[in-house]
Formats: C-alpha cells, sequence, structure tokens
C-alpha cells in the first residue's frame, strides 16, 4: 500500500508560492492542511485567503484550517499546528507520516525520494530534540534567546511584542524541557499522542503560553518525555542557513544556494522568496526534482 502523507503547511505570505509547494508535492496519496495567519491581512495589507483559494484553484485535498493570528515568538503558533493536528484526526484518514512544513519551503529531493525515505524510516519521529537543562546550542544565548530562559521566565505577549519578566518560575514537575527547530515529520502514531496529551494536560498548554518561541519547545518537549523518545531522530529534514552572521533568520536561499542544495541531504528547504529570486524554483525543479535524479544519502544530525 503507498505511503500516505499529511502536510501541515504555515503560510503567512505569497500565496502563490504556497500553491507552487502544494501542487510539487501532490499526488492521490497526500493532502494539505493549510493555515494562513491571520494577522498577514493587516501586516501585508491583502486579503491571504482569498488570494490563496485563487492559487489553489484546482488543487486537490487542501483544507484551510481555521485561523490563528500568528505573531513571532508566541504560542498561537502552536495553536495553528494543533489546528493542523486536529484536522488530520478529524479527517479519519489513514495517514501514515505528518510533515509539518512553513509556506516557503519547498522540496529538493523528488517526490519518490521522499516517499521511500519514510516508507524505510517507519517508526523514526524526525525532530530534533535536545534537553534545555544540558549545554547545547541554545546554551550560551543572552536573555529570553538562554535555553533555559525560555522556559523559566515569564514571557507576556502582545501580538509582535514579548515583555520577559525577571521573576523565575518552577517548571512543570516530573518533566524535562526539550527544544529544538520548529520543523518536524512524525509517525501517526505520534501525533495521535500528542494530540490526547494535548486534550488531557490543560496545566502543560497553560503553562507553555508565557514561554519565549514555544513552537520550539512545546512538541519536542511532549515527545522527549514520552515512550517517543527512544524513537527521535535528533534532527529534521529541512534545510536551513542559520550561519549568516545577520538577518534575516534563517537566510532567504538564492541561486547561489543551488549547489548546496544539490549537495543535501535533506528532503526540504527554507526560505524561498518567489519575489526575491523568482527563477530559483524553476532551476530546483529541473536540477533536483526530476524523477531519476541522485538517490539520497543518509540524513544525519551534522546536516542544518
Amino acid at each position: 500500500m503507498p505511503l500516505r502523507i499529511a502536510y501541515i503547511v504555515l503560510a503567512h505570505r505569497l500565496p502563490q508560492q504556497l500553491a507552487r509547494l502544494v501542487r510539487r508535492l501532490s499526488d492521490s496519496d497526500s493532502a494539505f492542511f493549510v493555515h494562513l495567519d491571520r494577522s498577514a491581512d493587516r501586516r501585508h495589507g491583502c486579503d491571504l485567503q482569498r488570494a490563496a483559494v485563487d492559487s489553489l484553484a484546482g488543487a486537490s485535498q487542501v483544507v484551510l484550517l481555521k485561523r490563528h493570528a500568528c505573531y513571532w515568538g508566541n504560542f498561537h503558533i502552536v495553536e495553528a499546528t494543533l489546528e493542523g493536528i486536529g484536522a488530520i484526526l478529524q479527517s479519519r484518514r489513514p495517514f501514515d507520516r505528518v510533515v509539518l512544513l512553513s509556506g516557503q519551503d519547498y522540496p529538493i529531493k523528488p517526490l519518490s525520494q521522499i516517499r521511500s525515505y519514510f516508507a524505510h524510516h517507519t517508526h523514526e519521529e524526525f525532530i530534533e530534540s535536545f534537553p534545555l537543562t544540558a549545554p547545547n546550542r541554545w546554551s550560551g544565548h543572552r536573555g529570553p534567546y538562554n535555553a533555559i530562559a525560555r522556559v523559566k521566565r515569564w514571557h507576556l505577549h502582545f501580538r509582535s511584542r514579548t515583555l520577559t519578566l525577571p521573576w523565575k518560575r518552577p517548571f512543570l514537575r516530573g518533566v524535562v524541557p526539550y527544544g529544538g527547530s520548529q520543523w518536524w515529520a512524525l509517525s501517526m502514531d505520534c501525533i495521535e499522542y500528542i494530540w490526547g496529551f494535548v486534550q488531557r494536560e490543560h496545566r502543560f498548554l497553560a503553562y507553555f503560553r508565557n514561554t519565549f518561541i514555544p513552537d520550539e519547545l512545546f512538541f519536542h518537549t511532549i515527545i522527549s518525555n514520552s515512550a517517543f523518545a527512544e524513537r527521535v531522530s535528533g534532527h529534521d529534514l529541512t534545510f536551513a542557513d542559520w550561519s549568516r552572521p545577520g538577518p534575516p533568520y534563517p537566510a532567504t536561499l538564492d541561486r547561489t544556494y543551488l549547489q548546496t542544495l544539490c549537495d543535501s541531504p535533506k528532503l526540504f528547504a527554507r526560505k524561498f522568496d518567489m519575489d526575491e529570486d523568482p527563477g530559483l524554483l524553476d532551476l530546483i525543479d529541473a536540477n533536483l526534482l526530476r524523477e531519476g535524479s541522485a538517490p539520497l544519502l543518509a540524513i544525519g544530525a551534522g546536516h542544518r
């Protein structure tokens, strides 16, 4: 039986690029659960939903989710992701894998290779997850970006602004906080576990509403404090360049990255902007996404 993939896509701009992503990944065994940031209408001066509906016309198996106003660093991005999980489960379709993408992601491997990779790693949870209490890549960060400060300080969110209070608070008893990249690809049984946990553990949700950048903490902490911890890969499947000394973070990819993307073992990459480099996705289609191109390399935690 073909492997069935559900994609949760979080989009806040570029509806035509969103439609291109959906069509590139579409086949009869895929479905797309798309969240359109409600705050984008005001910030970008457009009706994002209308533009997305027009761009997605003719695209099959697309579900538009209830919209949340998603400001960077606050809990609404987690809520948008949970909308996708809830809709997937409510659909009662027998998916095998759920993949979280942004609207500015794009595949860098042919769909056949993406399916083959998941088919050979059915019980692996592709998520970067490290304990915040041990040395990690956030340990040396200052202010609210510090690993443990993200969860143990009070963070109050007002749209795009975050106020970090100086007082510490105890973390949830019996739980170790984890973090990592926002993006993941999880098995369906792991998704079902997350949904059941969220329905039961209201104190967990309440606590994480006052953390900093909870989309890089919430799912990681649930999974890594469960039996699924043994299945965590420790890395995600999306290439991004965080190495540039100045913003934007991560870097907006242009055609100078084409060879890097060719060499990457990852399945997806971000972030792309058709307004800034309209020909890059055409180059990726022609050079990376042809069926019969080079097979996948092993994907390891060292590749970002």
